[in-house]
């Protein structure tokens, strides 16, 4: 059996050289090149979202130069922010992973292209005119990069052999699903004097919602590179968990209890797949 996966592996590198390889790196480059510095302000929110109330009301949101956003008035949006940058996370780390044996790296790539995916669900509930041109261009080349990936990713139906991590994913969903459903219905019903309606918060928050339901079945699917996966699940529950403990009265906050419990999964998610993996690596021994 290891030796059929070898010269699996093996055929479909050599099935890879030439301009799909070339084509490929040059998307993720461009993908990972241009989310990473066309958003960089939104980026780094998730170091500097916990600096004092007075560098986020003054300098942080002079920087970011939207009209939704007023000087001095940034805190509101905080938790908005740090769920659209946890969006990015998702994205830039499944990128960057694709640099070094990208056939052991299908649940990352996943990331990318299922990620960029399922945003466009929450499309139907918002103006779509007030989504910046880049993002499609973005979602398109996710989607071809997913297509060019060699480990011919829509052709790999995922088993998830955990069950200790399927059940403990599927309770998270319950709740993010909630979460999901109520802030689309804002967005969808929002009004204009509504500033979170006007900068697509709650959208924001659907999408990181739909993603991180999405990063949580890789991470617990048996697609090579699950573990890293479950480490981005971890990242992003733990980050929204601190920012719902933080600030529990902002906008789109689920309050103290709920990011406890974020964190508190955090902790156990990863806790599961390293267990996971070292009975792996032990089976292998």
């Amino acid at each position: 059996m290891a030796q059929t996966h070898t010269e699996n592996l093996t055929t479909a590198t050599e099935s890879w050289r030439g301009w799909r390889r070339n084509v490929f790196y040059a998307i993720v480059t461009v993908l990972l090149v241009g989310v990473g510095i066309v958003f960089w302000k939104v980026n780094l929110f998730p170091i500097l979202a916990w600096l004092p109330e007075e560098f986020l009301n003054g300098f942080y949101a002079s920087q970011l130069e939207f009209d939704h956003i007023t000087h001095g008035d940034f805190g509101p949006h905080v938790i908005h922010y740090l769920a659209i940058s946890a969006t990015h996370w998702s994205l830039m780390i499944g990128l960057a992973l694709q640099y070094r044996n990208p056939l052991s790296k299908v649940a990352p790539m996943w990331q990318v292209t299922g990620g960029m995916t399922v945003v466009t669900l929450t499309y139907p509930f918002a103006d779509v005119s007030r989504i910046p041109p880049p993002v499609f261009a973005i979602i398109a080349l996710a989607v071809v990069a997913g297509l060019l990936h060699p480990g011919r990713i829509f052709r790999t139906a995922p088993r998830f052999p955990d069950k200790a991590m399927l059940g403990l994913g599927l309770a998270a969903a319950i709740p993010i699903v909630f979460l999901i459903v109520d802030q689309l219905g804002l967005q969808a019903s929002g009004v204009d004097a509504d500033p979170h309606w006007q900068g697509l918060h709650y959208n924001f928050m659907g999408e990181f919602g739909l993603v991180f339901l999405l990063v949580l079945a890789l991470g617990a699917s048996s697609l090579p590179g699950w573990r890293y996966s479950v480490w981005t699940g971890g990242f992003l529950a733990a980050l929204m968990g601190m920012g719902f403990v933080v600030y529990p009265d902002m906008s789109s906050s689920q309050g103290l209890i709920w990011g406890l419990a974020l964190v508190g999964f955090a902790a156990l998610w990863v806790k599961l797949g390293q267990r996971r993996y070292r009975t792996a690596v032990g089976a292998r021994g």
